[in-house]
């Protein structure tokens, strides 16, 4: 359950941590539990931190989808490919329609394209709910409205 010893101890055994099957793989489940220190083992173990799994995505993909803010920045950090995430479906799609707006900044200052559609010809202010505060921040982000002045 998020042991970082446990994950230490399988590695040095033999697990593999990247697995080719229709099973989500350990870096998956360690982020998708939001056991960032288990994923950072895995990454360290050179698994392929933007493996797309048909079912699930790529790890910055279930990231955002679960909420894992802490995952998400560290997977952003080490260079994880920040528009790849399942299929047309980015990782900004996935934090837009889970209005988490903390993950929609985040995928934003590195740079997460606003265009880009999904199979349903949406992008993500499209997924945002009206009048939310994710909405409020794709808007600003693509220069739509305004930033209140300090006062």
């Amino acid at each position: 359950s998020g042991s970082a010893a446990c994950v230490n101890m399988l590695l040095e055994y033999g697990a593999r941590p990247q697995l080719e099957n229709h099973f989500a793989s350990p870096i998956h489940e360690s982020v998708k539990r939001g056991h960032r220190e288990c994923m950072e083992i895995l990454l360290a173990s050179d698994v392929d931190m933007d493996q797309e799994h048909p079912q699930h995505g790529t790890p910055l993909y279930v990231a955002c989808w679960h909420q894992r803010t802490d995952c998400v920045k560290k997977l952003l950090e080490l260079g994880a490919s920040v528009d790849l995430g399942k299929l047309l479906e980015t990782p900004l799609h996935a934090a837009a329609r889970k209005s988490s707006v903390e993950i929609v900044n985040l995928l934003t200052d590195y740079g997460a394209n606003l265009k880009y559609r999904n199979s349903e010809h949406k992008c993500a202010l499209d997924l945002a709910a009206p009048n939310s505060s994710v909405e409020h921040a794709l808007l600003l982000r693509e220069g739509k409205v305004q930033s209140p002045s300090p006062q």
